[in-house]
C-alpha cells in the first residue's frame, strides 16, 4: 500500500506564547482517507551544524484520514505515518 501525507503546518500568534500547529491529512493511491493511521512527530534541531532528533507525539487519524496536533514551538519537523 502507498500512502500519501498531505500536511500543514500554522502558527498562531494571537497568544504571547506562539502556539504552532500540525494538519494534514492521510491517503492512499486512490484518495481514500486511511483511517486509524499512526502519524508520528519528531522535532528536528539543526543548530550548530548537527542535527538532534527528538520525540515530540504520536497521534492517530480521524474517519475522513485527518489529523491535527499542537506542538511547542516553530521550528522543523518530520513527520511519518505507520498503518
Amino acid at each position: 500500500m502507498f500512502i500519501i501525507l498531505v500536511a500543514g503546518f500554522s502558527l498562531d500568534y494571537a497568544q504571547s506564547n506562539q502556539q504552532a500547529s500540525v494538519t494534514g491529512t492521510v491517503v492512499d493511491e486512490d484518495g481514500n482517507p486511511i483511517i486509524g493511521a499512526n502519524v508520528t512527530i519528531l522535532s528536528l534541531d539543526v543548530r550548530y551544524y548537527r542535527q538532534r532528533v527528538s520525540f515530540v507525539k504520536i497521534i492517530k487519524t480521524d474517519s475522513a484520514g485527518r489529523f491535527s496536533t499542537s506542538v511547542d514551538r516553530e521550528g522543523a519537523y518530520l513527520i511519518y505515518v505507520t498503518y
